[in-house]
Protein backbone atom coordinates (compact mmCIF):
# COMPACT_ATOMS: atom_id res chain seq x y z
CA UNK A 1 0.00 0.00 0.00
CA UNK A 2 1.36 3.45 -0.92
CA UNK A 3 1.62 6.11 1.77
CA UNK A 4 3.19 9.19 0.31
CA UNK A 5 6.45 8.09 -1.26
CA UNK A 6 6.67 4.85 0.72
CA UNK A 7 5.24 1.36 0.24
CA UNK A 8 4.09 -0.18 3.52
CA UNK A 9 2.42 -3.46 4.47
CA UNK A 10 -1.23 -3.42 5.45
CA UNK A 11 -2.05 -4.00 9.10
CA UNK A 12 -4.63 -6.54 10.26
CA UNK A 13 -7.33 -3.88 10.75
CA UNK A 14 -6.64 -2.45 7.29
CA UNK A 15 -6.80 -5.93 5.73
CA UNK A 16 -10.12 -6.60 7.46
CA UNK A 17 -11.50 -3.24 6.32
CA UNK A 18 -10.44 -3.94 2.73
CA UNK A 19 -12.00 -7.41 2.88
CA UNK A 20 -15.26 -5.92 4.16
CA UNK A 21 -15.25 -3.19 1.52
CA UNK A 22 -14.81 -5.78 -1.24
CA UNK A 23 -17.44 -8.13 0.13
CA UNK A 24 -14.93 -10.87 0.96
CA UNK A 25 -16.00 -10.98 4.62
CA UNK A 26 -19.60 -10.96 5.84
CA UNK A 27 -19.36 -8.87 9.00
CA UNK A 28 -23.04 -9.46 9.77
CA UNK A 29 -22.52 -13.22 10.06
CA UNK A 30 -19.45 -13.12 12.28
CA UNK A 31 -19.97 -14.09 15.96
CA UNK A 32 -20.00 -11.27 18.49
CA UNK A 33 -16.87 -11.46 20.60
CA UNK A 34 -17.51 -12.51 24.22
CA UNK A 35 -21.28 -12.50 23.74
CA UNK A 36 -23.67 -15.31 24.66
CA UNK A 37 -27.27 -16.09 23.81
CA UNK A 38 -28.25 -14.48 27.13
CA UNK A 39 -27.37 -11.13 25.55
CA UNK A 40 -30.29 -11.50 23.14
CA UNK A 41 -33.79 -10.45 24.17
CA UNK A 42 -35.70 -13.62 23.31
CA UNK A 43 -39.01 -11.83 23.87
CA UNK A 44 -38.17 -9.64 20.86
CA UNK A 45 -37.37 -12.78 18.89
CA UNK A 46 -40.69 -14.37 19.91
CA UNK A 47 -42.59 -11.20 18.98
CA UNK A 48 -40.98 -11.21 15.55
CA UNK A 49 -41.75 -14.89 15.02
CA UNK A 50 -45.33 -14.38 16.14
CA UNK A 51 -45.79 -11.84 13.35
CA UNK A 52 -44.40 -14.35 10.85
CA UNK A 53 -46.60 -17.29 11.84
CA UNK A 54 -50.24 -17.32 10.76
CA UNK A 55 -51.29 -20.68 12.22
CA UNK A 56 -50.52 -22.96 15.16
CA UNK A 57 -48.87 -25.39 12.74
CA UNK A 58 -46.41 -22.75 11.59
CA UNK A 59 -45.87 -21.53 15.15
CA UNK A 60 -44.72 -25.00 16.19
CA UNK A 61 -41.76 -24.66 13.83
CA UNK A 62 -40.41 -21.81 15.97
CA UNK A 63 -40.21 -23.58 19.34
CA UNK A 64 -36.45 -24.13 19.11
CA UNK A 65 -35.31 -20.50 19.15
CA UNK A 66 -31.61 -21.30 18.81
CA UNK A 67 -32.29 -23.30 15.66
CA UNK A 68 -34.50 -20.52 14.28
CA UNK A 69 -31.87 -17.84 14.99
CA UNK A 70 -29.20 -19.95 13.28
CA UNK A 71 -31.49 -20.27 10.27
CA UNK A 72 -31.97 -16.49 10.26
CA UNK A 73 -28.16 -16.08 10.50
CA UNK A 74 -28.69 -14.15 13.74
CA UNK A 75 -26.76 -16.85 15.61
CA UNK A 76 -24.01 -19.29 14.69
CA UNK A 77 -22.58 -22.48 16.12
CA UNK A 78 -18.87 -22.14 16.91
CA UNK A 79 -16.20 -24.82 16.54
CA UNK A 80 -16.62 -25.86 20.18
CA UNK A 81 -20.35 -26.44 19.67
CA UNK A 82 -21.64 -23.32 21.41
CA UNK A 83 -24.38 -21.19 19.85
CA UNK A 84 -23.57 -17.48 20.01
CA UNK A 85 -25.14 -14.34 18.49
CA UNK A 86 -23.89 -12.91 15.23
CA UNK A 87 -23.40 -9.19 14.75
CA UNK A 88 -26.71 -9.08 12.87
CA UNK A 89 -28.50 -10.89 15.68
CA UNK A 90 -27.08 -8.51 18.26
CA UNK A 91 -28.18 -5.44 16.32
CA UNK A 92 -31.67 -6.83 15.74
CA UNK A 93 -32.42 -8.43 19.10
CA UNK A 94 -29.71 -7.51 21.62
CA UNK A 95 -30.44 -6.12 25.08
CA UNK A 96 -27.55 -3.65 24.79
CA UNK A 97 -25.90 -3.89 21.34
CA UNK A 98 -23.53 -0.96 22.01
CA UNK A 99 -21.80 -2.92 24.80
CA UNK A 100 -20.37 -5.18 22.09
CA UNK A 101 -20.65 -3.04 18.94
CA UNK A 102 -19.70 0.37 20.27
CA UNK A 103 -19.85 2.05 16.85
CA UNK A 104 -23.53 1.18 16.39
CA UNK A 105 -25.02 4.24 18.10
CA UNK A 106 -26.46 7.33 16.39
CA UNK A 107 -25.28 10.82 17.35
CA UNK A 108 -27.89 13.57 16.88
CA UNK A 109 -26.80 17.23 17.08
CA UNK A 110 -28.79 20.48 16.83
CA UNK A 111 -27.13 23.71 15.65
CA UNK A 112 -28.73 27.14 15.72
CA UNK A 113 -26.68 28.48 12.78
CA UNK A 114 -26.12 27.10 9.30
CA UNK A 115 -22.33 26.61 9.40
CA UNK A 116 -22.27 24.45 12.49
CA UNK A 117 -19.20 26.31 13.71
CA UNK A 118 -20.60 27.48 17.03
CA UNK A 119 -21.48 25.39 20.05
CA UNK A 120 -24.31 22.93 19.54
CA UNK A 121 -27.68 23.64 21.15
CA UNK A 122 -28.56 20.01 21.86
CA UNK A 123 -26.92 16.61 21.46
CA UNK A 124 -28.21 13.10 22.04
CA UNK A 125 -26.62 9.67 21.61
CA UNK A 126 -29.22 7.09 20.58
CA UNK A 127 -28.55 3.47 21.58
CA UNK A 128 -30.37 0.16 21.32
CA UNK A 129 -31.37 -2.10 18.46
CA UNK A 130 -31.66 -0.92 14.86
CA UNK A 131 -35.32 -0.09 15.41
CA UNK A 132 -34.47 1.85 18.58
CA UNK A 133 -31.87 3.87 16.65
CA UNK A 134 -34.32 4.78 13.91
CA UNK A 135 -37.12 5.66 16.33
CA UNK A 136 -34.75 7.71 18.53
CA UNK A 137 -33.40 9.72 15.60
CA UNK A 138 -36.95 10.32 14.37
CA UNK A 139 -37.99 11.55 17.82
CA UNK A 140 -35.00 13.92 17.98
CA UNK A 141 -35.77 15.41 14.56
CA UNK A 142 -39.50 15.74 15.22
CA UNK A 143 -38.70 17.71 18.38
CA UNK A 144 -36.99 20.48 16.41
CA UNK A 145 -38.78 20.51 13.06
CA UNK A 146 -41.27 23.35 12.80
CA UNK A 147 -44.81 22.43 11.84
CA UNK A 148 -47.02 24.90 10.00
CA UNK A 149 -50.55 24.33 8.91
CA UNK A 150 -53.51 25.30 6.83
CA UNK A 151 -57.22 25.15 7.50
CA UNK A 152 -59.52 23.14 5.27
CA UNK A 153 -63.12 23.49 6.35
CA UNK A 154 -63.17 22.85 10.08
CA UNK A 155 -59.91 20.87 10.07
CA UNK A 156 -56.31 21.97 10.50
CA UNK A 157 -53.81 20.21 8.24
CA UNK A 158 -50.26 20.07 9.65
CA UNK A 159 -47.46 20.92 7.21
CA UNK A 160 -43.97 20.15 8.57
CA UNK A 161 -41.10 22.16 7.08
CA UNK A 162 -39.49 18.91 5.91
CA UNK A 163 -40.98 15.75 4.48
CA UNK A 164 -41.06 13.43 7.50
CA UNK A 165 -41.30 10.43 5.20
CA UNK A 166 -38.14 11.49 3.33
CA UNK A 167 -36.32 12.13 6.63
CA UNK A 168 -37.28 8.74 8.01
CA UNK A 169 -36.18 6.99 4.83
CA UNK A 170 -32.85 8.82 4.94
CA UNK A 171 -32.34 7.74 8.55
CA UNK A 172 -33.31 4.14 7.76
CA UNK A 173 -30.89 4.05 4.82
CA UNK A 174 -28.08 5.45 6.98
CA UNK A 175 -28.66 2.95 9.78
CA UNK A 176 -29.16 -0.22 7.73
CA UNK A 177 -26.68 0.52 4.93
CA UNK A 178 -23.76 1.88 6.97
CA UNK A 179 -20.49 -0.04 7.22
CA UNK A 180 -20.60 -1.45 10.75
CA UNK A 181 -17.11 -2.89 10.40
CA UNK A 182 -15.66 0.62 10.78
CA UNK A 183 -14.93 1.03 14.48
CA UNK A 184 -15.08 4.41 16.16
CA UNK A 185 -17.50 5.84 13.58
CA UNK A 186 -21.19 6.42 14.23
CA UNK A 187 -24.10 7.52 12.11
CA UNK A 188 -24.43 11.26 12.71
CA UNK A 189 -27.56 13.37 12.29
CA UNK A 190 -27.05 17.15 12.15
CA UNK A 191 -30.05 19.47 12.32
CA UNK A 192 -29.34 23.00 10.97
CA UNK A 193 -31.76 25.91 10.51
CA UNK A 194 -31.92 25.30 6.74
CA UNK A 195 -31.28 21.56 6.33
CA UNK A 196 -30.85 18.18 7.98
CA UNK A 197 -27.66 16.24 7.24
CA UNK A 198 -27.17 12.53 7.85
CA UNK A 199 -23.64 11.14 7.73
CA UNK A 200 -23.20 7.39 7.32
CA UNK A 201 -19.83 5.57 7.64
CA UNK A 202 -18.96 3.64 4.52
CA UNK A 203 -19.41 4.20 0.82
CA UNK A 204 -22.71 4.03 -1.06
CA UNK A 205 -23.74 0.44 -1.61
CA UNK A 206 -25.09 -1.08 -4.85
CA UNK A 207 -28.67 0.05 -5.39
CA UNK A 208 -28.10 3.54 -3.98
CA UNK A 209 -27.08 5.95 -6.69
CA UNK A 210 -25.52 9.37 -6.41
CA UNK A 211 -25.23 12.11 -8.98
CA UNK A 212 -24.09 15.71 -8.83
CA UNK A 213 -24.62 18.81 -10.89
CA UNK A 214 -22.14 21.55 -11.75
CA UNK A 215 -22.83 23.41 -8.51
CA UNK A 216 -21.69 20.50 -6.39
CA UNK A 217 -25.25 19.72 -5.37
CA UNK A 218 -26.26 16.12 -5.84
CA UNK A 219 -29.04 13.65 -5.34
CA UNK A 220 -28.83 10.35 -3.54
CA UNK A 221 -31.59 8.08 -4.73
CA UNK A 222 -32.63 5.26 -2.42
CA UNK A 223 -33.40 2.03 -4.24
CA UNK A 224 -36.82 0.49 -3.73
CA UNK A 225 -35.31 -2.95 -3.08
CA UNK A 226 -32.58 -2.79 -0.44
CA UNK A 227 -29.47 -4.70 -1.56
CA UNK A 228 -27.70 -5.42 1.73
CA UNK A 229 -28.60 -8.13 4.20
CA UNK A 230 -29.19 -5.73 7.10
CA UNK A 231 -31.74 -3.90 4.98
CA UNK A 232 -33.37 -7.15 3.93
CA UNK A 233 -33.54 -8.22 7.55
CA UNK A 234 -34.97 -4.87 8.58
CA UNK A 235 -37.55 -5.12 5.81
CA UNK A 236 -38.65 -8.52 7.13
CA UNK A 237 -38.85 -7.20 10.69
CA UNK A 238 -40.49 -3.83 10.18
CA UNK A 239 -41.37 -3.38 6.52
CA UNK A 240 -39.59 -1.22 3.95
CA UNK A 241 -40.57 2.14 2.48
CA UNK A 242 -42.43 1.64 -0.78
CA UNK A 243 -41.89 5.06 -2.27
CA UNK A 244 -38.72 6.38 -3.83
CA UNK A 245 -37.45 9.75 -2.64
CA UNK A 246 -34.69 12.00 -3.85
CA UNK A 247 -32.58 13.24 -0.96
CA UNK A 248 -30.39 16.13 -2.02
CA UNK A 249 -26.81 16.30 -0.79
CA UNK A 250 -23.60 18.22 -1.00
CA UNK A 251 -20.46 16.33 -1.92
CA UNK A 252 -18.88 14.77 1.14
CA UNK A 253 -15.14 15.34 1.26
CA UNK A 254 -14.69 12.84 4.11
CA UNK A 255 -13.19 9.64 2.64
CA UNK A 256 -15.05 6.42 3.34
CA UNK A 257 -18.37 8.02 4.24
CA UNK A 258 -21.62 9.11 2.62
CA UNK A 259 -23.64 12.21 3.48
CA UNK A 260 -27.25 12.96 2.64
CA UNK A 261 -29.02 16.26 3.28
CA UNK A 262 -32.71 17.03 3.25
CA UNK A 263 -33.36 20.71 2.54
CA UNK A 264 -36.54 22.67 2.99
CA UNK A 265 -36.92 22.95 -0.76
CA UNK A 266 -36.23 19.19 -1.18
Amino acid sequence: MRRGTHTVSLGLSELMEMANDRGLVDWEHQPVRNATMEDLDLEKVKAYLARQSTSDRQASRFKDLERVLIGMECAVRTNDGKVVPTNAGMLFFGYAPQEYIIQSDVACVLYRETAGASRYADRRFITGTLQDLIDGAELFLSRYIAVGGRVEGFKRIDIPEYSLEALREAVINAVVHRDYSKRGESVRVFCYPDRVEIHSPGLLLPGIHGRTDGAGRGAIEAAQSHPCEFAQGYSRLHGAPRKRHQIYARRDKTPGSARAAVSRDG
